[in-house]
């Protein structure tokens, strides 16, 4: 009986020795596949890279690749910007909070060097306006266009070179 046990403990351990070898080949073809792909996508992105890599930049069938945009940098006029309104005899308000998006920290340098001229002339802009045309879709989305021609006007004037790409209402109440 002591040969039967030894000889049934003996395959066991055989059987064991084989799963554990099994085992240990699945995790290195794992282990070498997940470095593959790694190696591969680190090569994808720096080939894709307009920094690295020569310097091409020319798109797929040799046209001139779009050039990439800054990242956006916003900017909040703070305080809000608040007008009255003189309407059917009554007094009316409109507080607007706005915020100015550039790919130009140079701008917003200079957006924050002349606030005081900027906020003046868009408070008069504001005020010269009908209450109810602000009232109307078409009123806000004129307003924002008149509002960043005024401030790129005044920042042309005291000679900050580029310009604010766009102007957004955060916040706008009419009352």
């Amino acid at each position: 009986m002591a040969k039967d046990n030894s000889g049934e403990g003996g395959e066991e351990s055989g059987k064991s020795g084989g799963m554990s070898k099994k085992l240990l080949i699945i995790i290195v073809l794992i282990l070498v596949i997940a470095i593959g792909a790694s190696v591969g996508v680190t090569m994808m992105l720096l080939k894709s890279s307009p920094d690295e890599g020569g310097g091409d930049t020319t798109a797929e069938g040799g046209e001139p690749a779009a050039p990439v945009k800054a990242e956006a940098i916003y900017y909040d006029m703070r305080p809000p910007l608040v007008v009255t309104f003189d309407y059917k005899g009554k007094q009316r308000f409109l507080q607007a909070s706005i915020s100015l998006l550039t790919r130009n920290q140079g701008v917003l340098d200079g957006v924050e060097l002349h606030m005081p001229v900027i906020r003046n002339r868009l408070i008069n802009l504001y005020s010269g306006k009908d209450f109810e045309g602000v009232q109307t879709d078409q009123g806000r989305q004129d307003l924002l266009s008149e509002s960043k021609e005024v401030i790129n006007t005044a920042l042309k004037e005291q000679g900050v070179n580029g310009e604010i790409e766009q102007v957004l209402f955060t916040n706008f109440v009419l009352q």
